[in-house]
């Protein structure tokens, strides 16, 4: 595609009101961006392309439209030349102008919205920059949301929940979680919006995704509220699984043929369900062999009480979790591995009163060897948490585990919150 083409396409899809193809126009990862700056031939187009291009276009075409398609040359220049910050900063200008234009429209110009947006997080380079994007994107909310004028069917207001979740990617990039806040702010204040359920299923999907990061990012993925009573009365403790909730809807609302896209929620999702000790199916686990790949080896660790095999594991797969911030989760998940092995020396034993020796002795059939204190600890720790349910007896220089009759091993979703795992 020649520029004499380029530029006659973007009037003839202004005119016929074609966001669709306007918006795939204006992208920046398609091959006719390279294609339009063949006719500068040795030149560097970002030096000559402005100038040249609004000789000959400047008011050929409805306004801003001129000016967004030499705008779109000019970053495609930039980005050919490898030029990330003259690209950003150019590729701004272009999204500042069209928020003009889109202030004033409905919604047919949704789809070039989201191109120009997603062209300016693809050129971000750095923590500033994520930020500006992050800033950028929620007054792109604000114009969706305060879309009063069109008739419903064509509101801006159609774009919203798609645009929020292009926020709290970009603020989460940013590491600025004020920013997701402030754009979760704008969006709940948001009024006479259509029904969340009648929105197109891929924004309910994203929106839930980077929903559920937000929660996740902000260590909200277990909040906890506590209630406290004097006396004899119980700790009562109510539990909001806020990030759990939310990949678990964008999990059962993905596109079943989206099989990345679930791969992606998965990754979040079952660490968040095995800290309630729900351990994934392995018919789950084969559907996705990337995920499979991963969490297997942990899952069969668990069940086995297999400690040395569950750290080697987890040290194995440490580059894959620290970038997504799942390390300390995944950890987490390792007070369950020992209380499997702890359950299965209560079950070989058949007694209720067990002496920490023989919880000793299980450790070493593993290949841990701890003393007798040190084992005590890890008995108290899992006692305290809610994963043992007995108390510790001291009887002279012995001892003793005693184990309650009913349920001495009570449900790990019972179990009590706490940000430590037992480190042995």
């Amino acid at each position: 595609m020649d520029i004499q083409s380029f530029m006659t396409k973007l009037a003839d899809c202004y005119q016929n009101e074609n966001g669709m193809e306007l918006g795939r126009l204006l992208r920046l990862d398609r091959p006719h961006g390279r294609e339009l700056l063949k006719e500068f031939g040795r030149r560097d187009p970002s030096e000559y392309a402005a100038h040249d291009l609004k000789k000959r276009w400047k008011n050929e075409i409805a306004n801003p439209w001129d000016e967004l398609g030499i705008q779109y040359v000019v970053v495609c220049a930039h980005v050919k030349r490898k030029r990330v910050v003259d690209a950003f900063g150019e590729q701004e200008v272009l999204v500042r102008k069209f928020f003009e234009y889109f202030a004033q429209n409905c919604g047919w110009t949704l789809p070039i919205l989201f191109s120009v947006l997603e062209g300016l997080m693809s050129l971000a380079h750095d923590g500033p920059s994520f930020e500006k994007v992050a800033i950028m994107i929620e007054e792109a909310l604000r114009l969706c949301i305060a879309d009063t004028k069109s008739p419903p069917e064509k509101s801006r207001k159609w774009g919203a929940y798609a645009v929020f979740a292009l926020a709290l990617k970009s603020s989460l990039r940013a590491k600025r979680a004020p920013l997701c806040r402030a754009a979760l702010r704008t969006l709940i204040k948001a009024v006479d919006m259509p029904p969340f359920d009648v929105y197109p299923r891929s924004h309910r999907v994203t929106y839930w995704y980077y929903r559920g990061k937000l929660h996740f990012q902000e260590r909200d993925y277990k909040q906890v509220d506590l209630e406290t009573h004097l006396g004899d009365l119980p700790l009562v403790l109510r539990y909001r699984v806020q990030a759990e909730e939310s990949f678990t809807k964008a999990f059962y609302h993905c596109h079943n043929d989206a099989t990345k896209n679930k791969e992606r929620i998965l990754l979040y999702l079952i660490p968040l369900r095995m800290l309630k000790g729900h351990l994934p199916a392995s018919e789950l686990l084969l559907r996705f062999p990337d995920i499979d790949e991963v969490f297997t080896p942990l899952v069969w660790a668990i069940r086995a009480g297999d400690l040395k095999a569950y750290d080697q594991v987890l040290e194995e797969g440490k580059l894959r979790f620290l970038p997504l911030g799942l390390w300390l989760v995944v950890q987490r998940s390792r007070d369950l591995c020992l209380r499997s092995l702890f359950r299965k020396v209560w079950l070989s034993c058949g007694e209720l009163r067990i002496p920490v020796t023989t919880f000793q002795t299980g450790l070493r059939t593993i290949g841990v060897d701890v003393d007798v204190s040190q084992v005590a600890c890890y008995v108290g720790l899992m006692l305290h948490k809610g994963f043992m349910a007995g108390h510790i007896i001291h009887e002279g220089n012995t001892v003793t585990v005693a184990l309650q009759q009913f349920d001495p091993f009570p449900k790990a979703a019972a179990a009590r919150p706490c940000s430590v795992p037992v480190t042995l």
